[in-house]
């Protein structure tokens, strides 16, 4: 199988050659080679007495709840809403940021839970990423949105603050793909919040209420 390069360029920017195309991803790297979920490597965690990390990461379900809770009422007309020309529209952002939950957790960490959700081949397609064709409705969202936390609580109340400085590897993918387990679930937590803050960009554009991390 052919596994298509990436080359950050000076922007910070991802480059993905596919066939003499390129396109651009703006913070989101993965790997195009044949992925298969590993057995669960938090699973050992489980049955310690360690402190689980839930407790660092206590406000991460309001959260996704708050994104839940917007996202059920937009209209298809407003998920096709784009901050700019050249960006992803409003369904490609949210469903990105779900199914990067999916990639980091799963694919990578070896969490179960990716066939529970709509984002079972997360490594290859992912919408925005690779699918721009087959828009979500806020129904298709909401549901991605509960499938793929339920992945997230998992690892809040499995992983421990012992197992964090674990480092995972992928050397079936490439050498790079070295990460302590920390990393990945401060990763997962960021990339949230940061796709929070570009949903509200749209929606606070056109009038529309914004996903609020602090009532």
């Amino acid at each position: 199988m052919l596994i298509l390069p990436y080359v950050r360029t000076d922007s910070g920017y991802v480059s993905k050659v596919r066939t003499g195309i390129v396109t651009y991803q703006s913070h989101a790297v993965k790997c195009l080679c044949n992925v298969r979920p590993a057995a669960r490597w938090g699973s050992a965690w489980a049955g310690d007495n360690g402190q689980v990390i839930r407790p660092a990461y206590s406000k991460w379900p309001d959260y996704n709840q708050a994104l839940r809770a917007v996202v059920r009422q937009l209209t298809d007309e407003q998920l096709l809403l784009q901050p700019s020309a050249e960006r992803w529209p409003l369904w490609a952002t949210i469903g990105h940021q779900l199914c990067q939950r999916v990639f980091w957790l799963c694919d990578f960490a070896g969490e179960p839970g990716a066939d529970t959700t709509r984002f079972t081949n997360a490594a290859y397609n992912c919408p925005g990423d690779d699918d721009l064709e087959n828009v979500l409705s806020a129904e298709h969202l909401v549901e991605a949105i509960d499938s793929t936390f339920g992945i997230v609580e998992g690892c809040l109340d499995s992983w421990t603050l012992e197992s964090l400085d674990e480092v995972l590897r992928r050397p079936e993918w490439d050498d790079s793909w070295v990460h302590k387990r920390g990393s990945v679930i401060q990763r997962v937590f960021a990339h949230d919040i940061y796709h929070f803050a570009e949903v509200n960009e749209i929606l606070g554009a056109n009038g529309l209420a914004q996903i609020d991390l602090f009532d």
